[in-house]
């Protein structure tokens, strides 16, 4: 990775946006660098190389690369440094949107039409049935708290 990235490239923490310093061809000084991605991430090109804006962000605020960057609220364009927190990636799964695939509206809690109730899961940690949807439900959250779940995981953005 390029750990020159502040000779050409600014970063406002307030705003998120990474723009510029001086001209770079056709690209004006002050234009923003980052476009976004298919995956919904905001990308930049320097040199040839592709770089995640996130991660450009913290570098160019803080100094150095992290191992991995969560959008707190889910919105992986949102690139504004108190959108940003340096995690693991067990903690960054702690703080996943819900699932489009969700039909329940409770991430976790699926219908399990063989045994007519309801499966509560919570990774490897927590496996329960119930008969009753809002059991099931108070069962998840409960659950999530206990193992410091994000209060924003499972919402969806």
């Amino acid at each position: 990775m390029i750990n020159n990235l502040r000779d050409y490239l600014a970063y406002d923490p307030i705003s998120g946006d990474i723009t510029w310093i001086r001209d770079q061809g056709k690209i004006k000084a002050g234009a923003k660098a980052a476009s976004k991605h298919n995956a919904g991430y905001k990308a930049l090109r320097l040199n040839g190389k592709a770089y995640l804006a996130h991660r450009a962000a913290w570098f160019l605020h803080y100094g150095y690369w992290p191992k991995q960057i969560d959008h707190i609220n889910g919105d992986r364009s949102d690139n504004r440094l108190e959108n940003l927190r340096e995690t693991t990636q067990g903690e960054n799964c702690k703080n996943l949107k819900l699932s489009v695939r969700n039909k329940t509206g409770i991430s976790g809690v699926t219908l399990d039409k063989t045994k007519g109730g309801y499966r509560v899961t919570l990774g490897r940690h927590f496996a329960r049935y119930s008969n009753d949807f809002f059991e099931a439900c108070c069962l998840r959250k409960s659950a999530e708290r206990a193992y410091k779940y994000h209060d924003n995981h499972g919402k969806r953005t």
